[in-house]
């Protein structure tokens, strides 16, 4: 029997860190034990936040009011408590010894929302110590604004933008993410930020960016192509929103990208550009790209998950081209199963389809159809397959197709008919055991001549 563990045994480091991966609540019953506790309050007063809307409390916080947090301040048993992160929620009159108490904080947040109003530059608080500002106004001289020297992460969101004619805005050197809304995104910010390493921002005039930038979140609703975009050398994600683009020809993707997102509305009719190799995931939400167009696609070898949600393929022709090394396929919101692909002579019933060797995971929900153009016995699932998700698709029997080890999430009828399914198969397993014992006969598990392909009810 192994010993209980002794606290008094363990160095105030370890015991912290074993602390910082407890959920509050079990930090609880520890404020109780004298020779934890000051560790304990540490632990559990190290993320606050101080909300202006009972709405904007957040999870694995402690969130206080500027009343509550000014007790907090005034209680001399908190006084040499560490604030690991705090939030502030402005704006806010706050009192001075509250003000004293948030620049002692190691990580500070402001979060400034006044979307309808117009905000003075000087009213802002710049605190020393701010890693992460979102500030979000109708308008705002914000170019003007003198940044904290080590901010991590600005998020500037904006309707009328009074910054873009300052010529360069004073960014601190620390600044690894940017997010501009409403914000033209100008030479003069882009020479301001050198050693971005995240950036967003919205239909930007022209397409040069950061050398050293790692992710780009790029929404252009307004621009027909994105000939002439030029992509970092160093970029490994990139997130395009683009509501009137029908392809992304002109776009070279570097060897370094590793996730690409679309978001597309309905103008996409083709990808139009090569998948590199070394991409790990390829994800489409809501375009018009066909079966046809998922056909004439080359998916790298490289790819693990690709999900096309929301579009109008109809068919799963393309399956046969996708890498043996995919491990999750989404294709929820299409057409599977219907269209005019589907003819009678040539029905993909008639057909197999054999998923990559290497899927772990497969979703076709929500293709109502899928089942009036495909048998559920055509697909040949591997054998480490997981789970399947076919919620919405009409499934309503599966009798006779193996699923031994794989999470089905079905219709309520199916659902039902699993069940009877699942306990059906083993009644009468059951029974050829208890056979099998009053004949004296070897287990049903090691007869030779039952053949089984590791999916056996």
């Amino acid at each position: 029997m192994e010993a209980p563990l002794n606290w008094s045994d363990l160095p105030d480091e370890i015991i912290e860190r074993i602390f910082s991966f407890l959920h509050l609540k079990h930090v609880t019953p520890f404020l109780a034990v004298p020779q934890l506790q000051r560790i304990a309050l540490n632990r559990y007063y190290s993320r606050i936040h101080i909300y202006n809307d009972i709405d904007s409390t957040k999870h694995e916080y402690q969130n206080m009011t500027v009343e509550e947090f000014s007790d907090f301040v005034l209680d001399p048993r908190f006084t040499n408590l560490r604030i690991s992160k705090l939030v502030l929620s402005f704006p806010q009159t706050l009192p001075p010894h509250v003000v004293q108490r948030i620049q002692q904080a190691t990580y500070l947040e402001i979060d400034w929302c006044q979307p309808e109003n117009d905000i003075d530059p000087h009213e802002v608080p710049l605190f020393e110590n701010i890693r992460h500002f979102d500030l979000e106004c109708h308008s705002v001289d914000w170019g003007s604004m003198v940044f904290p020297p080590r901010m991590e992460e600005l998020n500037i969101s904006v309707d009328r933008d009074y910054a873009s004619g300052h010529g360069r805005v004073r960014f601190p050197r620390s600044l690894k993410a940017l997010s501009l809304s409403g914000v033209a995104w100008t030479n003069s910010l882009c020479d301001g930020v050198p050693n971005l390493e995240e950036l967003e921002v919205e239909d930007p005039l022209f397409f040069r960016y950061p050398s050293r930038l790692k992710t780009l979140r790029l929404w252009a609703d307004k621009l027909p192509d994105l000939y002439g975009l030029e992509l970092p050398s160093t970029l490994t994600r990139l997130f395009l929103e683009c509501s009137l683009l029908g392809s992304l020809a002109g776009v070279v993707l570097p060897l370094t990208l590793r996730e690409l997102h679309l978001f597309t509305s309905t103008s996409l009719t083709e990808l139009g550009i090569d998948l590199n190799d070394g991409l790990r995931v390829f994800t489409i939400d809501e375009s018009s790209l066909t079966s046809a167009a998922m056909e004439v696609i080359t998916y790298p070898r490289s790819l693990r998950t690709l999900s096309v949600e929301r579009s109008r393929i109809t068919t799963l022709d393309f399956v046969q081209r996708l890498p043996s090394t995919l491990v999750e396929l989404n294709m929820v919101d299409n057409y599977i199963g219907s269209g005019e692909e589907i003819s009678l002579m040539f029905s993909p019933k008639f057909t197999r389809v054999a998923f990559p060797a290497g899927l772990k995971a497969l979703n076709l929900s929500n293709n109502a159809k899928l089942f009036t153009g495909y048998d559920l016995e055509q697909f040949v699932f591997p054998d480490g397959l997981a789970n399947i998700n076919l919620i919405g698709t009409g499934l309503t029997d599966i009798v006779g197709v193996n699923v031994r080890g794989i999470e089905l999430k079905l219709d309520k009828l199916a659902a039902a008919t699993l069940l009877k399914t699942k306990a059906e198969k083993m009644r009468l397993k059951l029974q050829e055991i208890k056979k099998r014992k009053r004949l004296g006969t070897k287990s049903l598990d090691s007869d030779p001549n039952v053949v089984t392909n590791g999916h056996a009810p």
